[in-house]
């Protein structure tokens, strides 16, 4: 039986791809800590699950908060058409609103890292105008 059923291929990482592999281990609905993920993956599965949220969204859900363990939202699982883009539209209004909340919290910070560069700026050439004396 397909893993894969029911889920249209759009929403399907290319075969041997991190994301894919990753999909893979998740399909099965169970839960995976941080660790078990990554002696799976062989790497830090960060990357490949901010992939399939962002390219794919797919709506994982992180239930250890800082300690990191993973599943797959059941709708995605539950074979039914509906529920699946219902868990992927939830997936994609998280992203975009994480998003937006980084992109706000960067902005907010520009004009304090435009001070801190031209502060470090005059420091070099105070340096160096020493360094030719």
């Amino acid at each position: 039986m397909d893993k894969f059923e029911g889920i249209p291929t759009s929403y399907i990482p290319a075969a041997g791809t991190q994301p894919r592999l990753l999909l893979e281990i998740l399909i099965d609905g169970l839960s995976r800590s941080t660790q078990e993920l990554s002696n799976l993956l062989n790497t830090d599965p960060r990357s490949p699950i901010q992939e399939l949220k962002r390219k794919y969204s797919w709506l994982i859900h992180n239930e250890g908060n800082l300690n990191g363990r993973y599943r797959l939202d059941s709708r995605h699982l539950a074979k039914d058409e509906k529920l699946d883009r219902e868990a992927r539209v939830e997936a994609e209004l998280m992203y975009k609103t994480r998003s937006l909340g980084l992109s706000k919290r960067e902005a907010a910070r520009l004009p304090q890292a435009e001070i801190d560069l031209m502060l470090a700026k005059k420091k070099a050439e105070s340096n160096q105008e020493e360094l030719e004396l």
